[in-house]
């Protein structure tokens, strides 16, 4: 079940694997800043992203190191 997501142009589900964004590695990036998409930030990423449309608010918790503060800066760096 939360392996899917909607395509919004064909009214279909999709695996979210499917929309994994490609990764490309930038020598300038310092270590702690790279997030390396997977079906897991990309369902994160896709979460944040419509709650924050609604209007809602949005809290991260986790374990120290899986990535929470670099996803929302990279969310939020490109929210515009």
């Amino acid at each position: 079940l939360y392996s899917l997501c909607v395509n919004d142009k064909e009214g279909c589900f999709i695996p979210v694997s499917e929309i994994v964004p490609a990764f490309s590695f930038d020598v300038e990036v310092p270590f702690f800043n790279i997030l390396v998409p997977t079906v897991e930030t990309t369902m994160q990423r896709l979460l944040v992203e419509n709650l924050m449309s609604a209007g809602y608010h949005v809290l991260f918790s986790g374990e120290t190191g899986v990535g929470k503060s670099v996803g929302i800066q990279q969310f939020l760096g490109s929210a515009g």
